[in-house]
């Protein structure tokens, strides 16, 4: 879903309600600004008819079409969105979903590998059912979590609540209830506050019953436990040994194969690099590839970066050197170079210099 920098929040809300929708991408005329999500609009509640969309809008990576899956995973744990869009030559030509990665991996080895136990949220927290509405948003945004389990009077898993849920359910949109008159001769409509009441209670008026409680063993294959979300439409399972002992989460599965570290192939060339020991190499690499990845989510393109070292002098063990880091991406050429007796250092003014000028080219833009 598209929407306007400039429209107020509370018009992007009653779209989300409309259609379903949880993100929005959010571009001011043809420039992406980031994303507007239901969780962090709950999260930094406002009178949302004085705020546009620019201001909530959260940054987000711009996805290349070939970006491996093992990667989007790790941007939506590091950004927390759970939608992130893809662009080819500064074209929008899709939206990668968690639900997409999530069916993309299901078959993976690496995730028939791993076990439920390995990657559940193990001091996990839950509520009585006859907790109220008020208990479970404290503890969400105390402990910044947003499941919770709810438990019946035998300490038996009867439902799971989601705080994306209670907000829009309750606060958003709150449900009515009738009250008796002064005069007893009628009824009118006021508005129910739910925060004080138990959540059973609330959920039964509202003919809502929270997500079905889904179990697993603790030795089921994460492969089982994605195929049991999309199976039963629910984002979190639940670890059970007789009791429950864990919770797994779509945030536990895509941190879980995010952390599988695919092999990225980077365009990336040296000529006359200095003899570095294995630190000042891998100090090198880094800047090389943050400078790559960078450009990457900025251009939309296909990239090459390129660093050319040349010895302009030497004293004794030392040497001074010109460095130029060059990046060609799509015909456009971004290059700077420094010279200085240390190249490790020339190499890192190089790089900031090239990030710089990539990053008001894209702002011109």
């Amino acid at each position: 879903m598209r929407v306007s920098a400039s429209d107020p929040v509370s018009r992007t809300m009653n779209l989300f309600i409309s259609t379903k929708n949880k993100n929005a991408l959010v571009f001011d005329g043809k420039k992406f600004s980031g994303i507007v999500s239901w969780r962090s609009l709950y999260r930094g509640a406002k009178d949302f008819s004085k705020v546009s969309n620019a201001s909530v809008a959260e940054k987000a990576p711009a996805l290349s079409p070939s970006e491996p899956v093992e990667r989007i995973a790790k941007l939506m744990v590091e950004t927390g969105l759970r939608s992130l869009p893809v662009f080819d030559k500064n074209v929008l030509v899709g939206v990668v979903s968690h639900s997409a990665v999530l069916d993309a991996i299901k078959n993976f080895p690496e995730l028939r590998a791993l076990k439920a136990n390995e990657v559940a949220t193990k001091n996990f927290f839950s509520l009585p059912d006859t907790a109220t509405l008020a208990q479970a948003f404290s503890m969400m945004r105390k402990n910044g979590i947003d499941k919770i389990p709810l438990t019946g009077k035998n300490n038996e898993l009867v439902s799971v609540i989601s705080f994306t849920d209670l907000m829009h359910n309750f606060l958003v949109h709150p449900p009515k209830k009738k009250v008796g008159s002064r005069t007893g001769s009628g009824y009118s409509i006021k508005a129910f506050h739910p925060e004080n009441e138990p959540i059973s209670g609330v959920l039964a008026k509202s003919g809502l019953s929270g997500e079905t409680v889904v179990t697993a063993s603790p030795d089921e294959p994460l492969s089982g436990i994605v195929q049991k979300m999309s199976k039963y439409g629910v984002s979190s399972v639940i670890v059970f040994d007789g009791k429950p002992t864990g919770i797994v989460t779509i945030t536990n599965l895509l941190k879980a194969f995010g952390s599988l570290q695919p092999k990225i192939v980077r365009n990336i060339q040296s000529s006359n690099l200095p003899r570095f020991d294995e630190i000042d190499r891998a100090t090198f690499d880094n800047a090389m590839n943050s400078l790559y990845d960078k450009a990457e989510i900025l251009l939309h393109n296909d990239i090459l970066v390129s660093a050319h070292f040349k010895e302009l002098s030497a004293s004794g063990a030392r040497h001074k050197y010109d460095v130029s880091i060059r990046l060609n991406s799509a015909g456009k050429l971004f290059m700077a170079t420094e010279s200085g007796w240390n190249a490790l250092t020339c190499v890192q003014k190089a790089v900031s210099s090239v990030e710089r000028e990539i990053k008001k080219f894209v702002e011109r833009r």
